[in-house]
């Protein structure tokens, strides 16, 4: 949380206990029941959301590519 009161990611955390630092957040738009960050994680560019209206409070979920070897 910023001084003003605005979230700020700073990493996602999976269930297994991997960590992923958010070095960039590029935007922020509304969406019904929450909110998705256009965030970057290192070199590569990702969603992230935050659905405010689950039935058992606040989730956040992102979008996780594999990456491709070759």
């Amino acid at each position: 949380m910023s001084a003003d009161g605005t979230e700020l990611s700073r990493a996602i955390v999976l269930p297994d206990g991997r960590a992923f630092e958010v070095t960039r957040v590029t935007s922020k738009k509304r969406l019904q029941g929450g909110w998705v960050y256009a965030i970057q994680i290192g070199e590569h560019m990702t969603s992230l959301y935050k659905d405010a209206a689950g039935w058992s409070g606040e989730r956040w979920f992102v979008v996780m590519r594999v990456a491709r070897e070759g």
